[in-house]
């Protein structure tokens, strides 16, 4: 009788009623219902209260990652979104395993919750930690530490306590997690540890197995059959402290008033050959990794600092696009070509700052200045041309620590963007345009930069947060685009809810991913992106310097090779979103270290603060020096409080008391754990 029920709902969802008057005669209304609740215990049906229906339960199984919380209750992330698991659906699954799961329908029109079906891989990944002593018993606290499991470290008794160690995972049941001792990596009052720390967390291999140093060893460059660019003005111009030059530029101004932007990168695909040890050592890295002063990269120092970086006054061969653009700023042809350049100049930003700031006259070469003045205009239409087709400006500092030779920070402040930093990132942008189109115009697959549309539910909460705050939208959710954006940035501007709201904009974006078709970039406003001009740094450019000699210098590959490598690019596209993500989730967490350890002496001060984000579990204040802390809802003890995540507000159950974004509070710093990067706050 329940196959009967089950091809019953396949055809259309159906009332109890009509499912009563389409069974057998003789079926009792409370025999149906008892079948009913059997198949919803199975999760092979539900029932939708709107039009009180019972319909088939969709079967279809998702892959993802499993994110625990200390609450009843968890997460399940994939690529592109994040589910909610009450704690009767985890299964057995332990955070961050590889869980197969299913989306269960919710009600009063939610969005569908998770169902854990199978633990596919158990977390293999490094759990970082230190020993502790709680009521005089020697402990191991992880620093992912979920109240709710036990963690067992099988080598406790031979540590000691402060120490940092990094573990993994062993087993898991019942609750309870046994750990075995990977590494012991200092004392935590040793800031010198920071980096290891947080390489450890995000599994970022510091060293390269010595079979990918051997093979880097071995290379050598040929220069034969490449054009050669040895007579053009090529400067570099990058940080001081830059080790790995990847881009020179040249600038040339035809007759016509346009202008020739030679965008000359550095070939690494000349050296780094597909499949080769090199290959999937960089493809399993995926990009180089920047921990403050230090830099785990993608390739071995050989390659990245010697042979491919576009050193001064040294023979280099590169994948050079020449790109004519007119005086309104649109690409009129672009030519991709093997070369051979020698820079001239190994400028910094500081130094063209002066220039291009009117600091100075002259940087002492008459023909240097006059390129650099010219690709500064250049690159003032570049922009103009940029906002006009929906470039969203959010125009935000980056937040820079100082720290000493031990690692112990100095100063935290905010960085803005340079002149000569806007023009490099406008004529990179521009050569990463030409080249996309260069793929795109030919019908062909690459790794193209996406970065889709915001979605309707994230700009509904852009919408009801800014209103909080005091701010209206004054466009409809279907009409938002780049330049309600670009409107909220300038309107926003000098306010005390500026980086708040900035900070929300930029958490309402969809995420930037590899694809292998061009779908656009909506934040740039740019129909056809990719990266092609940082192999040294980025896995995706690598293979877009293959590409393009496959495809477009060489123009021997046949379409039906064409549509053979797509799952190959498709496979490329996904580890490197993955690997980027990672890596920016590493960068990022190093800073938060920094901050709680520059904050450590001040434990026990009060501040007056801002409420920056609210979630299920807390609140999130911006405190001085660019820090911020959290207070733990459960510390709230005058009323219960719960996060309406429509309204984007926190509030008593009882007192009705409100905390939302942009408040000023006044809270205490109660502790810091500089292993997490965590600083926990009460409210005063």
């Amino acid at each position: 009788m329940k196959n009967k029920i089950l091809e019953l709902l396949k055809t259309k969802p159906h009332t109890f009623k009509e499912l009563l008057n389409n069974l057998n005669s003789s079926m009792r209304p409370r025999k149906l219902d008892n079948l009913l609740q059997e198949l919803r215990r199975e999760a092979k049906l539900y029932y939708k209260k709107g039009d009180e229906t019972y319909n088939i339960k969709d079967q279809v199984e998702y892959i993802g990652v499993f994110k625990d919380t200390r609450h009843d209750y968890a997460f399940v992330e994939t690529e592109t979104e994040s589910h909610f698991i009450p704690g009767k659906f985890v299964l057995n699954a332990f955070n961050n395993d590889t869980v197969k799961f299913i989306l269960v329908p919710s009600y009063n029109d939610r969005p569908p919750i998770a169902r854990i079906v199978r633990v596919a891989q158990r977390n293999g990944s490094n759990i970082v930690g230190r020993i502790i002593e709680v009521e005089g018993v020697k402990t191991f606290s992880p620093d992912i530490s979920i109240d709710k499991y036990k963690y067992t470290l099988i080598e406790l008794d031979q540590l000691k306590v402060g120490q940092v160690v990094v573990t993994k995972f062993k087993d898991y049941y019942n609750k309870e997690v046994t750990l075995s001792l990977r590494e012991i990596i200092a004392d935590e009052a040793n800031a010198s540890i920071d980096f290891k720390v947080v390489a450890a967390k995000y599994n970022l291999e510091l060293e390269f197995p010595q079979d990918v140093i051997d093979e880097a060893k071995s290379l050598s460059t040929n220069y034969e059959n490449r054009k050669s660019l040895e007579d053009r003005l090529i400067v570099t111009i990058d940080g001081a402290s830059s080790r790995d030059l990847d881009d020179a530029i040249d600038i040339r101004t035809l007759d016509n008033g346009n202008w020739i932007l030679g965008v000359h990168i550095a070939d690494v695909s000349h050296y780094v050959k597909p499949h080769s040890k090199l290959d999937d050592e960089a493809l399993k890295r995926g990009v180089s990794t920047y921990l403050l002063n230090d830099v785990i990269p993608m390739l071995p120092q050989i390659l990245s600092n010697d042979l491919c970086s576009l050193n001064p006054n040294t023979r280099k061969v590169t994948l050079t696009a020449d790109i004519e653009i007119d005086k309104a700023g649109k690409i009129i042809n672009t030519e991709l070509y093997e070369s051979v350049i020698i820079s001239k100049h190994r400028l910094t930003y500081d130094e063209v700052d002066t220039l291009l700031d009117a600091k100075v006259k002259s940087l002492g070469h008459t023909d240097l200045d006059e390129m650099l003045l010219s690709g500064f205009e250049l690159s003032k239409v570049l922009r103009a041309k940029k906002f006009n087709e929906g470039f969203i400006d959010f125009d935000l500092s980056e937040v820079k620590v100082d720290v000493d030779e031990t690692g112990e920070p100095l100063n935290i402040y905010l960085k803005s963007q340079t002149t000569s930093e806007a023009l490099i990132e406008d004529l990179m942008v521009v050569a990463n345009e030409a080249v996309a189109t260069a793929f795109a115009s030919r019908d062909l697959p690459s790794v193209f930069r996406v970065h889709d549309k915001p979605k309707d539910d994230s700009l509904a909460t852009l919408v009801s947060v800014a209103k909080t705050m005091g701010y209206f939208v004054k466009d409809s959710i279907d009409k938002i685009d780049a330049s309600t954006f670009n409107h909220i940035v300038e309107d926003i501007s000098g306010s005390p809810f500026e980086q708040i709201l900035k900070k929300l904009l930029i958490q309402t974006m969809s995420k930037a991913e590899y694809a292998t078709q061009s779908r656009g970039h909506y934040a740039l406003g740019i129909q056809n992106y990719l990266h092609f001009t940082s192999p040294i740094r980025r896995y995706p450019d690598l293979a877009v310097h293959r590409l393009v000699k496959n495809f477009i210098i060489d123009q021997t590959t046949t379409r039906a090779t064409v549509e053979a490598m797509i799952p190959e690019l498709t496979s490329i596209s996904k580890i490197s979103s993955e690997a980027e993500k990672n890596s920016m989730g590493a960068e990022r967490k190093l800073v938060d270290i920094k901050k709680s350890r520059f904050l450590s002496k001040l434990v026990g001060e009060t501040f007056e603060g801002t409420i920056s984000s609210l979630t299920r579990f807390g609140i999130f204040v911006n405190l001085p020096h660019y820090t911020q802390g959290l207070i733990l809802l459960d510390s709230l003890t005058d009323d219960e409080y719960k996060f309406n995540e429509v309204s984007h507000i926190i509030q008593g159950q009882k007192n009705q008391k409100q905390f939302k974004m942009g408040q000023k509070i006044m809270v205490k710093l109660v502790n810091i754990d500089s292993v997490k990067g965590q600083v926990d706050l009460e409210l005063q």
